[in-house]
């Protein structure tokens, strides 16, 4: 008998309100073993303008039965310091988190490749979609000068590390599950998700893991440097080699390191929190990144929102430190991140969790579809390299929104 696959699944069900699809489109090694998918959810945490973690941990502690999804966006970061007036605009005006709570959920392993319970059957239907051409939120100039601004406060002892992003617009038009399909085949990733809000849709192919927690051991694997693979063999062994030989790339993802180091220090047991790993190389179909694996043994206490109030947002896309960070890409950035650079995943009812950091992501909202891309700004950054490294960023999800266009 043929086994059903998650994607196959999804297709079917996807157009529901509330539907929810975590899906590991890459599941080599030790990541991207399960795809999560479910819908019909008996319960939905949807918040705006006001502190969401109390509503968060009634939700995660309210006896779930199969499991809670959904997306933190990045712009909740004000409810975790005290930080002023934020100045960047909020032209999108969608929530600042979506969770879903299920009463079940089903689970596909990737290793065994078997579903945890009787899987439905539904007839899929084709998707198509249309896509404008991108307008982006800052001119080169723009992007340019901002980076220039970040390298000042670097010099004045400000911060040491910033990441600057740039977003890319376009018209929409047909279904978002289109765009999300686009997506996964042109660049699989162990953390891609699809959430159907409602009146927006989210849209993932995550690489980077944020947090993830079994049992009383959790992980980050923040991503920091990045180069685009080559047209062959020859040229991807001549790029991979100059990211790892780049000392830029190097001192950026060592600080970030040191940041997560301390965040999971704030939960975990004094003394447990190491680097497992630090800076392999990640091979992606459009780009190589540099990687690093920070474990820690958390503290009989702590629970998931303990958890992000300690770690929110990621410093791999904030910066270092990450409070003056923050406040450096609120006056540079001109709107608000929304889930860009926040986290979507699951939780589980055993309180075991998995979040992925929001890059390589998409909103769909109000007949447009919005991605956001960003570089690492350090000391020794050239401002045009930097705004190149984002144009290489996006290619990916240029292309999936090519690909989209075409039904493929």
């Amino acid at each position: 008998m043929t086994v059903s696959s998650p994607y196959e699944i999804a297709a079917a069900f996807h157009e529901e309100e509330g539907f929810a699809f975590l899906n590991s489109s890459r599941n080599d090694g030790d990541q991207g073993r399960y795809s999560i998918l479910a819908w019909r959810p008996r319960a939905v945490v949807r918040m705006k303008d006001e502190d969401p973690f109390p509503a968060i941990d009634r939700l995660l502690r309210s006896g779930v039965i199969g499991g809670v999804i959904g997306y933190f966006s990045y712009d909740l970061f004000r409810f975790l310091e005290q930080y002023g007036e934020l100045k960047a605009v909020d032209d999108l005006g969608l929530p600042d988190c979506w969770l879903a709570a299920y009463d079940k959920v089903l689970i596909f392993d990737h290793q065994s490749n078997k579903w945890n319970g009787e899987v439905p059957q539904r007839a899929s239907h084709p998707q198509i979609c249309r896509i404008g051409d991108p307008e982006l939120n800052m001119t080169r100039e723009q992007y340019v000068a901002a980076v220039e601004r970040a390298l000042e406060y670097i010099a004045a002892g400000d911060i040491y590390q910033v990441n600057l992003s740039q977003r890319f617009s376009h018209s929409f038009e047909g279904s978002p599950f289109a765009l999300f399909s686009a997506l996964r085949n042109v660049s699989p990733s162990f953390y891609g998700a699809y959430l159907n809000c409602g009146d927006h849709a989210v849209i993932s192919s995550s690489p980077e893991l944020f947090l993830r927690r079994r049992g009383q051991v959790i992980e980050t694997r923040p991503i920091k440097g990045t180069r685009p693979r080559g047209r062959n063999g020859e040229e991807d062994s001549v790029l991979k080699g100059e990211l790892l030989g780049s000392a830029k790339e190097a001192a950026e993802l060592t600080m970030v390191v040191d940041l997560e180091r301390n965040d999971l220090g704030r939960v975990c047991e004094y003394g447990s929190v190491e680097v497992v790993a630090h800076r392999y190389v990640d091979e992606l179909p459009t780009l190589f990144h540099t990687v690093s694996t920070v474990r820690g043994r958390l503290r009989e206490d702590v629970g998931a929102v303990d958890i992000l109030r300690a770690t929110f947002p990621g410093g791999s896309i904030s910066g270092c430190p990450k409070i003056r960070a923050i406040e450096i890409i609120d006056e540079l950035e001109p709107t608000r991140r929304h889930v860009y650079t926040g986290a979507m995943g699951f939780f589980a009812p055993n309180h075991d969790l998995t979040l992925n950091v929001a890059i390589r992501t998409m909103t769909v909202a109000a007949k447009q579809v919005h991605y956001q891309v960003g570089s690492g700004i350090v000391a020794d950054s050239s401002p045009e390299k930097e705004y190149e490294e984002t144009l290489q960023k996006a290619a990916g999800m240029r292309s999936a929104a090519h690909w989209a266009t075409k039904g493929r």
